[in-house]
């Protein structure tokens, strides 16, 4: 398979068809990381650029002990 690599420094978000398109960020913990991971699926399936979210095994609970 083939793999495309994007980060969140990328000022336009080239998605390619055919590829497992693959958004990376960093992240100072666990909480910020599940947080971020949310938010920007979100945004991305709310503007169009992607059709769905996968969230693996999220730490959702830590959002709701923050919040």
């Amino acid at each position: 398979m083939k793999i495309n690599l994007l980060d969140e420094k990328t000022k336009n978000l080239n998605y390619k068809n055919g590829y497992l398109n693959i958004f990376s960020y960093k992240a100072k913990n666990n909480e910020e990381n599940t947080y971020n991971s949310l938010k920007y699926a979100y945004h991305f399936c709310n503007n169009n650029i992607c059709i769905g979210i996968i969230t693996l095994p999220l730490r959702k609970d830590l959002i709701k002990e923050k919040n």
